[in-house]
């Protein structure tokens, strides 16, 4: 299980929607975790804080580590003031 806290703002105003990623290396270790939208509507205002919990499926067990972090996807520079991600084996 993977959970994680980011806040994040904007410099500018922006529309439509950011993605945050949940990458893995290798690639394929665990089956793919679908990205979690946000929109980026009054991330200039305030900062916001986003979180989401996933539950992550093995592939392998190749007994080498599986590096995880995350990426941002958005139309517009983000800055993280706080990011926190915690694994769990269930």
């Amino acid at each position: 299980m993977v959970q994680y806290t980011l806040n994040v703002c904007a410099a500018s105003p922006a529309e439509g929607m950011g993605r945050i990623f949940l990458r893995q290396s290798p690639c394929g270790a665990f089956a793919d975790v679908p990205p979690r939208s946000f929109s980026l509507e009054n991330l200039h205002q305030a900062p916001q804080t986003l979180q989401h919990v996933s539950v992550l499926h093995p592939r392998t067990s190749s007994g080498y580590p599986v590096e995880l972090s995350l990426v941002l996807n958005a139309k517009i520079p983000l800055c993280v003031n706080r990011a926190v991600l915690d694994i769990a084996e269930l």
